[in-house]
């Protein structure tokens, strides 16, 4: 049985069906049950919850309780931190070390995220006073993009050491590698062609800014590797 569920690749959370919510959840969360309210025993074996919607602890209560709901159904309802930190806990798990790859480009999405969720203007990173990464491209992103033609070039490297062109791709291979869904791979394209079409008729506010300009085709090439229209 133990080799078994280290053997198994988990591709995406729709995959834990009921048959494997019991296991995950109890390694997941080694709580106690006061009344219906979920205390974490240990900070170092368990998620943090501290932050989660007061609906998060009820899911995860009747998750524990009952033993009937798939993972991905608490999973709908949290931060998408507890998601990261839940895969980097799946990788652990059952030491896959392409999970745990896929935790560190989670990370990336998250930041990318929380930037727009909080305002951040993205383009302004794209200047040439723009943040680096302070990390190399990770692993999956580069093989991603070789296998599909594009060259580990001298402009490629250039632009995926910008902090923010480097999110984006994260997301953008992200999408693509945890979407199986043709109905909803083919929304994400529909979305992304409509931003390409309206930043293409803006495109006279940036034209004089090289590295915005730039940076946009490059960020249209990315989606033709990861969403593209077919």
């Amino acid at each position: 049985m133990k080799a078994a569920r280290k053997r198994m690749r988990l591709d995406t959370f729709r995959a834990l069906t009921t048959t494997f919510a019991p296991p995950l959840i109890g390694f997941c969360f080694p709580v106690r049950l006061t009344g219906r309210t979920l205390e974490p025993m240990s900070a170092s074996t368990s998620l943090t919850l501290s932050n989660c919607h007061a609906l998060i602890a009820d899911c995860a209560l009747r998750c524990v309780k009952s033993l009937q709901m798939p993972v991905w159904v608490l999973l709908e309802a949290s931060e998408f931190g507890v998601l990261a930190n839940f895969w980097l806990f799946c990788s652990q798990r059952w030491e896959d070390s392409r999970m745990m790859q896929e935790h560190y480009v989670l990370k990336s999405v998250k930041a990318l995220r929380n930037a727009v969720s909080h305002g951040s203007c993205i383009v302004n990173g794209f200047g040439s006073s723009g943040e680096l990464a302070g990390y190399r491209p990770n692993e999956l992103i580069t093989d991603s993009l070789n296998t599909a033609g594009m060259r580990n070039t001298k402009t490629r490297r250039a632009r995926l050491r910008n902090l923010r062109m480097s999110q984006i791709a994260a997301t953008l291979y992200m999408s693509a590698a945890l979407c199986p869904n043709r109905g909803t791979r083919t929304r994400h394209a529909i979305f992304m062609n409509d931003v390409r079409v309206y930043a293409e008729s803006q495109s006279h506010l940036f034209s004089s800014n090289d590295n915005v300009k730039y940076s946009f085709d490059f960020i249209w090439k990315l989606v033709d590797v990861w969403v593209p229209m077919r």
